[in-house]
């Protein structure tokens, strides 16, 4: 099993803080989004995703941390990548919705090998 920590932050030299520690993440996203234009910055992070589920030989574990809470994201906290197939992976994220107090899964990047 392989882990990685993806930070979701439009500054990439913040750090995700965790219960008293900070998480060096191997992976940000959305840190190179022009401001007010989510497409775009939605693009970016997918493909990036892509790449890291493509990268990635073996089922992975993604620990998804928020560190800034603006437009783009209300409290991603995890997600999993697992095969469905042999020729197909899925990395679900799941969001928290601080107002209601639960989750639900948000969507997910399908990438599929060749």
């Amino acid at each position: 099993m392989h882990y990685f920590n993806v930070a979701l932050c439009p500054e990439k030299n913040r750090l995700p803080y965790l219960q008293g520690s900070f998480v060096r993440p191997h992976v940000y996203l959305f840190e190179d989004c022009p401001a007010g234009d989510e497409d775009d910055a939605y693009s970016l992070s997918y493909h990036k995703m892509q790449n890291l589920i493509a990268s990635t030989p073996y089922q992975a574990h993604i620990n998804l941390y928020a560190t800034h809470m603006d437009s783009l994201l209300r409290g991603a906290v995890d997600g999993f990548i697992h095969y469905q197939s042999r020729s197909c992976r899925r990395l679900l994220v799941w969001m928290i919705y601080s107002l209601q107090k639960d989750s639900k899964a948000w969507g997910y990047y399908q990438h599929a090998i060749e």
